[in-house]
């Protein structure tokens, strides 16, 4: 049930930057960890890291949650 929450906000997130994209400024400021600004990134790069960060972080859960410990184990045991 929270992988498939997962990918719904996931999905949502990409839906609102799509629908948001026309609207951003061509360049989107990066504010540094002390809140002051810093370089500005282009709104493509700005509008869809989250998106895709969260995307793959989801599908690398996804991933390991198939990964057979224990057969690599027995297949590395022989090393």
């Amino acid at each position: 049930m929270l992988k498939i929450i997962a990918f719904i906000l996931s999905f949502i997130s990409f839906v609102i930057s799509l629908v948001m994209y026309p609207q951003l400024p061509d360049q989107l400021a990066i504010l540094s960890s002390s809140g002051e600004r810093g370089n500005d990134v282009d709104k493509a790069f700005g509008a869809y890291i989250m998106p895709a960060l969260m995307l793959i972080a989801w599908l690398v859960h996804i991933v390991i949650e198939h990964i057979d410990i224990k057969k690599l184990q027995t297949a590395f045991s022989g090393c």
